[in-house]
């Protein structure tokens, strides 16, 4: 009996149902975010409460941003990048487009995948090392470990050029 892994599998349901594909690419982004604000907060022992402080936002915008259903804005984006110091990158190009993409030292692809029809979405962040443990650690006022928080959701991260097709 063959054992299929999780890509088979949700490829099989795509094939069935192409409103749920549309769906799932509509959603790279939020689900890419999610992971890496899940990632992060578990990485320094935050509540979504002294996250949602540490960014200036309600802790229910911070659970929303979690659920990974809604495509963030570009205010709510610069906020992460404002208040934990992330570098974050999008790439939205055509589907066939394989060019490669030169990613700063500590950024981590978050995602690469089809987008809405026709293209494909490139999503890296990083950030310093120091950066960001020190600003939950004022957040929070407690000791957090300081090595750098590896955010790559679906892939392992990636530096320098970067080719995908």
């Amino acid at each position: 009996m063959k054992t299929l892994d999780w890509k088979e599998l949700q490829e099989e349901r795509f094939q069935k149902d192409p409103e749920a594909r549309a769906e799932w690419e509509r959603e790279a982004l939020a689900r890419a975010l999610s992971i890496a604000v899940i990632r992060f907060r578990a990485e320094h022992n935050l509540s979504q409460s002294a996250f949602a402080r540490l960014l200036g936002m309600r802790q229910p915008n911070v659970a929303r941003l979690e659920m990974g259903e809604h495509t963030p804005s570009i205010e709510t984006l610069a906020r992460l990048s404002a208040s934990l110091g992330w570098h974050i990158l999008l790439e939205i190009a055509p589907a066939g487009d394989a060019r490669s993409v030169s990613l700063p030292g500590g950024a981590s692809v978050l995602a690469d995948e089809p987008f809405h029809p026709g293209t494909r979405l490139l999503i890296a962040a990083g950030w310093p090392a120091g950066d960001a443990a020190k600003r939950a650690r004022s957040s929070r006022g407690t000791q957090v470990r300081p090595e750098r928080v590896a955010m790559g959701a679906t892939s392992p991260p990636r530096s320098g050029p970067a080719s995908h097709s």
